[in-house]
């Protein structure tokens, strides 16, 4: 089993706590013990993409979707 390796961490407001960990060769974001995002996720950007598209009326459209990290 490869271990998480916590390379940063901040309180935030409200006392919660963010914190980037590597797992391997994965980077999570993390708020607490919920993942927010990583380098392995891309459900946020794909849905983003395609609930653009269905609003887009160009025939074959050019767009750039980024995450948020």
């Amino acid at each position: 089993m490869i271990p998480r390796e916590t390379l940063s961490s901040a309180e935030i407001p409200g006392g919660d706590r963010l914190t980037l960990v590597r797992h391997g060769g994965d980077y999570i974001i993390m708020l607490g013990r919920d993942e927010l995002m990583g380098t392995r996720m891309q459900f946020s950007e794909e849905q983003l993409a395609e609930l653009t598209l269905a609003l887009l009326a160009a025939p074959r459209p050019r767009i750039l979707i980024g995450g948020y990290g």
